[in-house]
């Protein structure tokens, strides 16, 4: 794909750009530039559809908020054993159970008690607007937002990331249910989820694509010790995005779904021989599990990533109370194998909760991550790798950016290249420090936020040819 450089905030725009801008019929009118970033779904819903329409947050806070209260980001207020680099901290004895309980409690305060159908994720709570979404998400038909709950596509899983080869721990499969389960969904359970910032966020999201103007929805950046970095960045101490999954399974096959919230979504047909195809139907889809990421200043990254996991069959009386979290991380694991080749040495910065009843595949050598995720990597391990080509042209990964989704050799590594490569994405690059691996010393640091990166794409796409790439399913 042909390179182009933008230097967009510094008012060296390409002509391409231009072009775009000059859509607008007036100066009072949207740009096409503005129209496509802050578009509220890919494909629109029918005008008799009488249940809940996504529309996007992005009314960004201008001024910076204020630093954030304990009272309010209440995980700061706990005070976790991030380790001494010998030795992996307790659990609970680590203050890391409570750590996460207390993420949990800011993201389900104003929310409704069972996340229903009907309501969604409320933007609003405590009478302001609380949480914002990424803009240009909504550009691409294949996999952008969907119109019912603001969804994008993600990872397919199989019924083996959920209940493991044989329908193990805490699944309930009786071994002819595991049998037609894997018959039935040979190619994977389509995976739908929206995520939100809260203000702290919102804000840098605010900074790096403007609101109204000739720049609207053009991501603006600034140059730093000789590279180019997008304004609004790093995320300040007090941000944390939450990310909603969910799953087609049907609970027959993940029996620990069962009253999970059934959220209706416009994703992509499934023909009867388990092909998907890119014309959209709403259908139902189940919310299996929840990613939670803060900014703490203490972290030696300065993220915390946690995930929790439905369990249908643990007690209490709402969604949010049988959300169970899978552990925690706050780090890469650089030391650990395959970081280096020893296979003996110890994980450090990941623990992974003691008390989970529902079968977990955990990530490369139980580093944390969730079942929808690829068990050969990690959440810190994936974000980590949110590096971004130069503006306005489009990441090939493995090529002019991290591979992020997976590689020969992840998490296995056979030979010295293999290491190098796994070395790099199993370590920390808190920001601005440059991706480990040489290989991408250009590319632009997005402090984790692989939403951010989607977006940086999409505008890529949208300045090349105006339009999306067309979906390709079929």
């Amino acid at each position: 794909m042909p390179r182009r450089v933008f230097a967009l905030a510094s008012a060296i725009v390409g002509a391409s750009f231009f072009a775009l801008q000059a859509c607008s019929d007036s100066p009072s009118e949207p740009s096409a530039t503005e129209v496509s970033a802050f578009q509220d779904t890919a494909v629109p819903g029918p005008s008799d559809w009488n249940g809940p329409r996504f529309k996007l947050s992005a009314n960004y806070p201008t001024q910076a908020p204020p630093k954030c209260d304990p009272a309010v980001c209440r995980w700061l207020a706990v005070s976790p054993d991030f380790g001494d680099g010998t030795k992996l901290p307790d659990w609970k004895d680590g203050k890391w159970s409570a750590y996460v309980d207390a993420m949990l409690a800011y993201v389900r305060e104003g929310q409704d008690p069972n996340l229903a159908n009907e309501v969604g994720v409320r933007t609003q709570v405590g009478g302001k607007t609380r949480w914002f979404h990424v803009p240009w998400m909504a550009f691409d038909p294949k996999t952008g937002r969907d119109f019912v709950h603001g969804t994008t596509n993600e990872r397919t899983a199989s019924l083996e990331d959920f209940v493991g080869d044989d329908g193990a721990v805490g699944s309930n499969l009786v071994a002819g249910t595991l049998d037609s389960c894997k018959t039935e969904w040979a190619t994977g359970f389509e995976t739908w989820a929206v995520g939100v910032y809260n203000e702290y966020g919102g804000y840098a999201f605010g900074q790096i694509f403007p609101r109204g103007g000739a720049a609207a929805g053009v991501p603006q950046t600034e140059t730093i010790g000789g590279r180019s970095l997008l304004k609004g960045l790093p995320f300040p101490e007090g941000t944390l995005v939450a990310k909603f999954l969910t799953t087609e399974a049907p609970v027959e096959c993940v029996p620990y779904l069962k009253g999970a919230p059934e959220w209706q979504i416009h994703r992509h047909r499934r023909s009867s021989d388990g092909q998907r195809h890119c014309d959209r139907i709403v259908q139902t889809s189940r919310i299996l599990q929840m990613d939670v990421a803060v900014v703490d200043s203490r972290s030696p990254t300065r993220w915390v990533y946690t995930t929790f996991v439905y369990d249908g069959n643990a007690p209490g009386a709402t969604f949010w109370d049988r959300m169970i979290p899978v552990g925690v991380q706050w780090g890469g694991d650089s030391k650990a194998f395959p970081a280096v080749a020893d296979r003996s040495a110890p994980i450090l910065e990941n623990i992974l909760n003691p008390d989970m009843r529902t079968y977990q595949h955990a990530g490369c050598n139980k580093r944390m991550n969730g079942p929808i995720d690829n068990p050969r990597s990690s959440c810190m391990a994936c974000h980590g790798g949110g590096f971004a080509a130069p503006i306005g042209t489009a990441s090939q990964m493995g090529t002019t950016t991290p591979p992020i989704y997976g590689f020969a050799g992840q998490c296995d590594p056979q030979n010295a290249e293999q290491q190098a490569v796994n070395a790099a994405y199993f370590s920390d690059a808190p920001y601005p420090a440059p991706y480990k691996d040489p290989k991408y010393a250009n590319t632009i640091p997005l402090d984790t936020s692989l939403q951010l990166l989607v977006a940086l794409d999409q505008f890529a796409q949208h300045v090349k040819s105006g339009a999306p790439l067309s979906c390709d399913l079929d």
